[in-house]
């Protein structure tokens, strides 16, 4: 069998959506908690937040007003001890 290394850098994406200020599906989780178990979890595997953007997309549809939050991050593997 083949060890297959872990890659240097990994890059993650988190979006909530929201539709007339309602929740756009039945995770009714806040952004900010969905990021903090992305960043909980990649740490676990060894990988430290790098960095992170986050965009907001509002778009008038005849459902009414829909915002889409996404937050992009890179996480660098960090060095064993």
């Amino acid at each position: 069998m083949v060890a297959i290394a872990k890659p240097e850098y990994i890059v993650t994406e988190c979006t909530k959506a929201w539709v007339n200020g309602e929740h756009a599906s039945d995770d009714t989780r806040m952004l900010a908690e969905k990021f903090e178990l992305i960043c909980n979890a990649n740490a676990s595997r060894g990988y430290a937040l790098e960095s992170w953007e986050m965009a907001h997309v509002f778009v008038q549809t005849p459902n009414g007003l829909e915002l889409s939050e996404t937050i992009i991050a890179v996480f660098k593997r960090c060095k064993p001890a």
